[in-house]
């Protein structure tokens, strides 16, 4: 997973700007109920906002499952180990550019092109509500 996360953000985090520093991420999980990297992924990428730390664009997180030939947002624990397909997306926020993208089975064309239409949908809504709560967050900061 840190391989995942790092190479997520260091397409997002603006590194000239940080060229004699190190920044270190840490994440502790205490309970997973499934969509473990998106969730990584989505608290790293507020965390990294909170800190200051200069991003080019966000960098959303969103899972999609193929459960009971039914495709389903941000999996669960059991939904990602009913031995469907399981895929987690991470894109950026504006372009919606592809970052992190692994599937667990085998889907032809068509699925994989609904999968990504419906996981863009998902980090669209991701991508709001950081955005909302952020904004939120620097207008209480300055009061």
């Amino acid at each position: 997973m840190e391989a995942v996360v790092e190479q997520a953000f260091s397409s997002v985090i603006c590194l000239e700007q940080y060229i004699k520093s190190d920044i270190h991420i840490n994440v502790h999980v205490m309970e997973n109920d499934g969509s473990l990297i998106s969730v990584i992924i989505n608290a790293v990428n507020v965390a990294l906002l909170h800190a200051g730390i200069m991003l080019t664009d966000l960098c959303v997180s969103c899972t999609i499952g193929l459960v009971s030939k039914q495709l389903c947002l941000d999996c669960t624990q059991i939904e990602e180990n009913s031995g469907s397909c399981y895929v987690p997306v991470a894109m950026k926020g504006r372009t919606k550019d592809v970052i992190y993208m692994q599937l667990s089975n085998k889907l032809n064309i068509t699925q994989l092109s609904e999968c990504l239409e419906l996981v863009s949908v998902g980090c669209d809504l991701i991508k709001e509500v950081i955005d909302k709560e952020f904004k939120s967050f620097l207008l209480k900061e300055q009061q």
